[in-house]
């Protein structure tokens, strides 16, 4: 009778070891990220690679992984886009998209931006999970929007001398 003879498991549900010892360890993270020296985007991209003993478990990589925050008490939750691992392994670089305040990167989130892993969020394939670290940093540096410089083409015939406004 076969359900006198199931335990329960089969024997792909038993790692063996041989005179290996338990990975205990959790994933190491390392963040590949750019300052942002030009606006308009509405999102900043970012990698972060983990490198595991054994491998990384590629379903606990998600939108709640990583929180970006800024200046003027900016924070928020950073999208997570997709990895260049089909299934568990390591090394495993994620991609995330970073949401820009506002809307847009501008000239007013100048400012220093600190990328931080949130805990126990990213795991290996034996559950050890990753504690809250802080990734590292970019800048946004934009220039503000200037009132710009009107060139007037052709010239010939215009006088650069004269009183100030157009009198």
């Amino acid at each position: 009778n076969a359900a006198q003879t199931d335990i329960g498991w089969n024997i792909d549900d038993v790692e063996l070891l041989g005179d290996k010892p338990v990975d205990t360890s959790p994933p190491v993270p390392s963040l590949s990220v750019a300052d942002i020296t030009i606006g308009g985007s509405p999102s900043h991209s970012c990698n972060v690679t983990y490198t595991d003993d054994t491998a990384v478990r590629l379903i606990s990589l998600d939108s709640s992984d990583l929180t970006i925050t800024g200046p003027n008490g900016y924070s928020s939750f950073v999208e997570y886009v997709g990895a260049d691992l089909p299934d568990d392994g390591s090394p495993c670089s994620a991609a995330y998209s970073m949401p820009a305040p506002g809307g847009t990167w501008d000239a007013l989130d100048d400012g220093v931006y600190s990328v931080i892993l949130n805990a126990d969020q990213v795991k290996d394939v034996y559950g050890n999970t990753v504690p809250e670290t802080a990734l590292g940093t970019f800048n946004v540096a934009l220039a503000p929007e200037g009132t710009g410089v009107l060139e007037v083409s052709p010239t010939a015939g215009l006088s650069t001398s004269g009183p100030a406004g157009g009198l």
